[in-house]
């Protein structure tokens, strides 16, 4: 078993690993090394004549058993860019649905042959649109200007006055950072334009460049996530707050928090402000913030109930929180206030079984939020948050050393790949009304994220490196939130040799949060002319049609024929993931409410379990146990336990009547093997492991 350090300081980049000792590695990365680097896009040339996806020479194909349906009929090429670097940022939302006026739209840097006025160069920026479901499109330009302030990473989508069901009445937006070669980024361009009419190479009037040499409102960073619009209301976009985005140095980059960029519709173009929300987290020995860039923010559908979601390590956490964890700020205003929601420990048994320990104590596990593979957020019908993500367990618990986790054989795989539970699983995180946290999980995967440095990684960046490969996790919700969809790209370890993500098909699930019921996987490519071939995917926030019949999720790939991000890449639509009432069949149960388990709210010890402010502590005894078991509790009484299997199934609870801070129990007649006890105290929850021999 090895050790590596994250140091988690940007999106996609060129890794560099070196040895530290002989059995730690530490992956070396900077802002400006990968996602920054800037190709001579003018000067390459254009591949032509591709229209459907290749894959790869040497890749076999071979059926795979699994327990999925095929819901899309096929990927057809839309449009192009001039290279792949524009939809790297998987937290990026280039493709919307917007309902009302039922268009689909994508914002993409321009293809080779699509000429912009009065400057064309592959800054420039396109907006698609298609009122069919993908079966035409229309393309209009939204951003142009010289080579000084060439736009990157853009997303955005469409601006609908509130009632409104026509299209020529919309605007598209996009946005996204500014660059200048010479210098590197200079700031982040905001641009609108009316639908009214067809597309045209000419952006409109409302053409907006924040540079940072210059600000008109509070300086900010790369505005390159989670867009969001709402009807009638503001339209949004998550950035950084930071010091120097060109600098690799964490302390001179000096990442402080998220800025959210407010668009608000006024005769015909948008005023801009920005919110910033700055938390406190905890710092690094050689300079910088514990705190992670991809942030996020989730909307209902009328824009009252919002989050913004960072991850990093909060100022005061308790051994369990002290790693890369969720810090989510939320809204039931529109965003005219936020309040800081408590932290909580993102631990329960469903996860406890899934992470290795901490390195100095084998009985404290700390959950690692790890989203190189990506992750997303959404809002469901009744309010509450929804975070997708996969978690591993930290390597360390000391302030110096949070950057770390645990690598697996020679390949330095994340996952140990052995066992029931050695392998990459997404988890729905779910924040309900009151602020109680739960989790469900959605799946688990086979192959995980390659990295850079991988032989077998097929995409090469035209400067003799090559890009990261994550699954690319994302979230969409029905219009009235009632359903939640989950997408991620996965390959067949068979075909590939090993456990890498480098032939990837779109895998896809998703959970109806008013019966209860989730559906089978889906694998979405396989069959299809994108099988294997599903790179750098997108999925729309939003799903068209009616949650109380079938949703259609809207899915974009990007690739080209010999995978070399640097030269010209096509752009295919999905069509279509469709999601039908009669898929939804599998049942799901929990002690907190219907499919999620509770979290628990105090750090979880194996053997003696205390949350760390002195309140409460528990014993479990004897443990191991034949049948057998006493709990005890200093200081609180005992409420309520619970007992779920290996596998996160409940499978005894039972309620303390005796109003007294002792139980016994009587597992004689289970199978033996490990289970988890849940004990509600008068202010606690504690979960501990028991094992039955």
């Amino acid at each position: 078993m090895k050790k590596l350090l994250l140091l988690l300081f940007g999106i996609y980049f060129s890794l560099t690993l070196f040895s530290q000792n002989s059995a730690i590695t530490k992956k070396a990365t900077g802002f400006k090394n990968g996602q920054s680097q800037y190709i001579p896009e003018e000067n390459i040339s254009t591949i032509t004549g591709v229209n459907t996806p290749v894959r790869i020479s040497g890749a076999k194909h071979q059926v795979i058993t699994e327990n999925t349906m095929k819901v899309a009929a096929a990927a057809t090429k839309f449009t192009s860019s001039m290279n792949v670097f524009g939809v790297l940022n998987s937290t990026s939302k280039p493709l919307q649905f917007t309902p009302n006026v039922n268009i689909i739209s994508f914002i993409h840097r321009k293809s080779p042959t699509y000429v912009t006025s009065p400057f064309s160069n592959s800054g420039s920026v396109v907006g698609m649109i298609s009122s069919n479901n993908g079966i035409s499109w229309d393309s209009t330009c939204v951003w142009t200007n010289t080579t000084s302030i060439a736009a990157r990473y853009p997303q955005g989508g469409i601006y609908n006055p509130l009632g409104n069901t026509n299209k020529n009445n919309a605007y598209l937006i996009g946005c996204g950072p500014l660059m200048d070669p010479a210098i590197g980024w200079t700031g982040n361009f905001y641009s609108s334009k009316s639908l009214n009419g067809a597309g045209t190479p000419t952006p409109g009037i409302d053409q907006q460049a924040h540079l940072n040499a210059s600000p008109t409102i509070k300086k900010h960073s790369l505005s390159m996530h989670s867009f969001s619009s709402i009807e009638g209301g503001f339209v949004r976009s998550m950035g950084l707050i930071l010091n120097d985005p060109n600098s690799n140095n964490p302390a001179i980059f000096g990442l402080r928090g998220a800025a959210m960029t407010k668009g608000q519709f006024n005769a015909g173009a948008f005023v801009w402000s920005v919110d910033s929300f700055i938390p406190c987290v905890m710092s690094k020995p050689g300079g910088g913030k514990y705190l992670n860039e991809k942030v996020l923010q989730a909307w209902d559908e009328s824009g009252t109930i919002g989050y913004v979601v960072l991850l990093g390590v909060s100022c005061g956490a308790n051994p369990c929180q002290q790693s890369y964890q969720p810090i989510v700020y939320k809204t039931t205003n529109s965003g005219s206030t936020w309040a800081l929601l408590p932290q909580t420990t993102f631990l329960s048994p469903v996860i406890r079984n899934r992470i290795a320990t901490v390195n100095t104590n084998s009985n404290l596990a700390v959950p690692y939020f790890d989203v190189q593979e990506g992750w997303d957020a959404t809002v469901d019908n009744s309010g509450a948050l929804h975070i997708a993500a996969t978690v591993v367990g930290a390597y360390s618990s000391h302030p110096d050393s949070l950057d770390y986790i645990y690598t697996f054989g020679p390949q330095q795989y994340k996952h140990a790949y052995g066992g029931s539970f050695g392998y990459p699983t997404l988890y729905d995180f779910k924040c309900n009304s009151i602020g109680s946290w739960g989790v469900m999980t959605v799946d688990s995967m086979g192959t995980e994220f390659v990295p850079a440095t991988e032989p077998s990684n097929p995409w090469i960046n035209g400067m003799f490196g090559k890009f990261e490969l994550g699954t690319r996790i994302q979230m969409s919700r029905s219009v009235d939130g009632k359903r939640i969809f989950y997408s991620w790209t996965e390959s067949d370890s068979t075909i590939v040799g090993a456990k890498w993500n480098i032939y990837p098909d779109i895998k896809m699930k998703s959970f109806d949060n008013t019966t209860f019921l989730s559906t089978n996987r889906f694998n979405v490519t396989t069959g299809t002319n994108a099988d294997q071939q599903s790179y750098f995917h997108f999925m729309s926030p939003k799903a068209s049609g009616n949650s109380s019949s079938c949703n259609n999720v809207p899915l974009t790939i990007t690739t080209n024929p010999i995978a070399d991000g640097s030269l010209p890449v096509q752009h295919y639509y999905i069509d279509h993931a469709s999601f039908c009432s009669s898929t939804y069949t599998v049942p799901t149960s929990s002690t907190l409410y219907p499919a999620y388990y509770p979290l628990t709210s105090g750090c979880n010890v194996i053997g003696l379990t205390e949350d760390f402010d002195g309140k409460s502590q528990i014993s479990v005894y004897p443990n191991p146990s034949n049948g057998l078991f006493f709990i005890q509790s200093e200081k609180e009484k005992i409420n309520q336990i619970t007992i779920m299997d290996n596998l996160g199934r409940k499978v005894f609870k039972e309620a303390n009547f005796s109003n007294d801070n002792s139980m016994t129990i009587n597992l004689d007649n289970f199978t033996r093997g490990v289970y988890y006890i849940t004990v509600r105290l008068d202010n606690n929850v504690i979960t501990e492991k028991l094992i039955l021999q």
